[in-house]
């Protein structure tokens, strides 16, 4: 997500404000994290929550200005509640925050709030918990993965996967953030050394040196920018059906008002019950973004017209505001149901 240009100082602070985008996401993320724990009740002992960049407590909404709860909070509201959550946050000050925060909300709860890099201290702590009660590896889990850029490690990613044990091969759930869109801004910096540092970081995403064949695909033109895009999340999706073993995975693209994609919120699971609720859950958020674009499209149109010429134009203009859906309001698709294909590869294997 990226940082808003006007920070609001409210209770506690300064607060960020978050844009309509967000809080769809953190919508879905409310709505899947209810219906896992409805799923896991009766079935299983203990759930298990993990949120390796959990940010802020709360922050504002960019439209309404009021307070949006963030994941943390979200989490712990979740009904039937998680047995056991755990957060990270990168500085000790900020996790230290959030810790305070959350311990007077929702006191007695079973939560940690861990300081440091999320590749470091999710997987010792999960390896901690482990160690004293084996038990832990076989709780149904969902781990929430919203990163700003590519800081999140492929091995963390295997980590979490080959956590859970279980005789039906289900694997911790992941809902990653995917910034397809910018994976070009960082690899176009303009210091040679910059360039080499980012693309270590994505190298370490990836798990794997195969997303620079697509790069340089884009670089001599024989991919365009959507389609090197497009190729990045399909290479991303790939390894974590194909490499971490998970059934299914579903891409929702976060787009601008101009259907360009801002980012990619994929999602992973190796159960049928899973890939269920979160295709109905995420049909729902692509809903709401063709409605906001379409919204945002009319109100710049009729910013741009005469008044009485717009209100003439469009007639029942509110009902067109809410109105449509993504069917056929002519807005991009931005949830695909396909599995992935094999990354993009030279024609004829040449570089």
């Amino acid at each position: 997500m990226t940082a808003p240009s006007n920070p609001i100082r409210a209770r506690g602070g300064i607060k960020r404000s978050w844009g309509p985008w967000t809080e769809i996401k953190l919508d879905a993320l409310s709505k899947y994290l209810h219906a896992f724990t409805v799923a896991c009740s009766g079935k299983a002992p203990r759930t298990l929550y993990l949120d390796l960049f959990a940010g802020a407590a709360e922050n504002v909404s960019r439209t309404t200005g009021l307070d949006v709860w963030g994941s943390a909070l979200r989490a712990l509201q979740t009904s039937p509640p998680f047995s056991k959550l755990l957060f990270s946050e990168l500085h000790a000050g900020k996790a230290n925050t959030l810790e305070t925060q959350l311990r007077q909300q929702f006191p007695g709860r079973d939560l940690e709030v861990l300081s440091g890099d999320c590749n470091l201290v999710i997987p010792l702590r999960l390896a901690e918990m482990s160690r004293h009660d084996p038990g832990w590896r076989r709780t149904p889990g969902f781990a929430f993965i919203d990163q700003l850029s590519a800081e999140i490690h492929w091995d963390t990613l295997r980590f979490l996967a080959d956590y859970r044990e279980s005789s039906k091969g289900w694997r911790t759930e992941l809902w990653l953030y995917f910034g397809d869109s910018f994976l070009p801004r960082g690899l176009a910096t303009s210091s040679p050394d910059g360039q080499a540092r980012y693309a270590s970081r994505v190298d370490r995403m990836f798990g794997t040196e195969e997303w620079q064949e697509i790069h340089e695909g884009r670089a001599q033109g024989l991919l365009t920018g959507s389609e090197a895009k497009d190729e990045f999340v399909n290479l991303m999706r790939w390894r974590l059906e194909k490499v971490l073993g998970y059934n299914r995975t579903l891409p929702l693209k976060m787009a601008r008002p101009d259907g360009q994609g801002l980012y990619t919120m994929i999602f992973a699971t190796n159960h049928d019950v899973g890939e269920q609720i979160m295709q109905s859950v995420l049909a729902g958020a692509e809903v709401e973004q063709q409605q906001l674009i379409r919204a945002t499209k009319t109100r710049r149109a009729l910013v741009r017209a005469d008044r009485k010429t717009a209100s003439e134009a469009f007639p029942g203009f509110d009902e067109l505001l809410v109105s449509g859906n993504s069917a056929n309001d002519g807005a991009a698709q931005l949830l695909r149901l396909d599995h992935p294909v094999p990354p993009w590869r030279f024609p004829g294997g040449g570089t």
